[in-house]
């Protein structure tokens, strides 16, 4: 244990020294060494010109030239699959909209219910929709149950556009509020009692 420290601290006082030694000397006044700043003013001092004539000469050299003759098949390159394109468009405001305005909103029924036909809805998760005066309850892509929906005036003080909302009316009955951008609609439902 004793080997490992002093290893240790040798190797770290060699790794802090050592750049400060390379610094000092590099920064050691009596070095003759001096920087030149000329570049600064002219950067491009000392080049010559090239005419177009000398690019294209230059330009063919580096080119490489398709091999002929008998072992060409032997070292014949196929052509490199192009890139795939990628398409860098934002997507259209109206399909984000109408994303929006597909999305359903989802409720929590606590205590089970009774739909509009008489069947048992059991507690938990259920998408709101509305269609054709009936507000749809549905699992998934299943629509579990129907309610008789009538328009509302009453936005519930809400923030979003698209919204569903469970309410107790009193100990027999739940309302059950859905609203998009075209109204807001409610529905009640009576609660089954055990």
């Amino acid at each position: 244990m004793l080997i490992m420290k002093k290893i240790l601290i040798t190797f770290l006082s060699l790794l802090l020294f050592c750049p400060l030694c390379f610094a000092f000397d590099a920064l050691d006044a009596t070095s003759n060494y001096e920087f030149d700043y000329r570049f600064i003013d002219n950067p491009f001092e000392g080049q010559k010109m090239v005419s177009d004539k000398e690019f294209e000469q230059a330009l063919e050299r580096a080119t490489p030239k398709p091999r002929k003759g008998f072992w060409s098949w032997i070292f014949r390159k196929e052509a490199p699959e192009p890139a795939p394109v990628v398409d860098f468009r934002l997507p259209n405001e109206m399909n984000s909209f109408n994303d929006v305005l597909n999305k359903k909103p989802v409720i929590i029924i606590g205590p089970a219910i009774f739909d509009a036909e008489g069947n048992v809805l059991p507690p938990g998760h259920y998408q709101v929709s509305y269609k054709e005066n009936n507000l749809e309850l549905s699992q998934g892509t299943n629509v579990v149950g129907k309610l008789k929906a009538r328009p509302s005036k009453d936005d519930y003080e809400s923030s979003s556009i698209i919204y569903a909302r469970i309410l107790e009316v009193n100990e027999n009955f739940v309302k059950i509020i859905y609203a998009n951008i075209d109204g807001t609609h409610e529905g009640y439902a009576r609660i089954k009692k055990y």
